[in-house]
């Protein structure tokens, strides 16, 4: 029976090989972006507005109301309008896209490239979950959309929903924080070191936030 044990990652500077081959490339293991651990994401944390449940449609508007709401079957939009018999301003809630939920606001190791950490829940009941750079915010969206689409993400037709989504996700500011890394090896998050695989981190960057 041998005795040798399992070997651990490699410590730092101890194995440049390991440390500057590139990503894999091809497949689910494709190392484009790495959620480093050390920095817990609340699931439960409002996004997108607030989670609630199904309300009644065509109601008076209260004060304060978050204009997009998470339900059990999607996300909705809060829309305004004017009720020609009383003059007040009702609001109802409109149907934009399947389950997605912003989980965190992402950014690397610098403070750069910033994101936010997106779940998805596909069409098989699914959970995914993406970092999306912030990037793609800049233009009409369209690339953005492809991706989500490409995950399961099912979006209203119509230009209304498109917006929407757009709206939603660029104003979303959920407090949690995550690194994130586009490559396999030892990475410096503040004063700790850690060790970046396609399915698991090694070591704490706890203190880093």
């Amino acid at each position: 029976m041998s005795d040798d044990k399992p070997q651990g990652p490699p410590a730092p500077g101890g194995d440049d090989k390991l440390q500057d081959d590139p990503p894999p490339s091809g497949g689910p293991a494709e190392i484009r972006r790495l959620v480093l651990a050390g920095e817990p994401v609340n699931p439960d944390e409002p996004e997108l507005g607030a989670a609630s449940g199904t309300k009644p449609k065509g109601r008076r508007r209260r004060r304060n109301e978050p204009r997009f709401r998470v339900v059990a079957d999607g996300v909705e939009k809060r829309v305004e309008r004017e009720n020609k018999d009383t003059g007040e301003t009702e609001s109802e809630w409109r149907w934009m896209c399947s389950p997605l939920r912003v989980l965190a606001q992402t950014r690397d190791p610098n403070g750069e490239d910033w994101g936010k950490l997106l779940e998805i829940r596909d069409q098989d009941g699914k959970v995914k979950q993406w970092a999306m750079p912030n990037a793609l915010l800049a233009s009409d969206g369209a690339t953005l959309r492809e991706k989500l689409l490409g995950l399961g993400l099912v979006i209203a037709p119509g230009s209304f929903a498109r917006a929407a989504l757009m709206e939603s996700l660029a104003s979303a500011a959920p407090e949690n924080r995550v690194r994130t890394v586009n490559r396999i090896g030892w990475h410096e998050i503040g004063d700790k070191a850690v060790f970046a695989m396609p399915d698991a981190v090694f070591g704490n960057a706890r203190t880093n936030r």
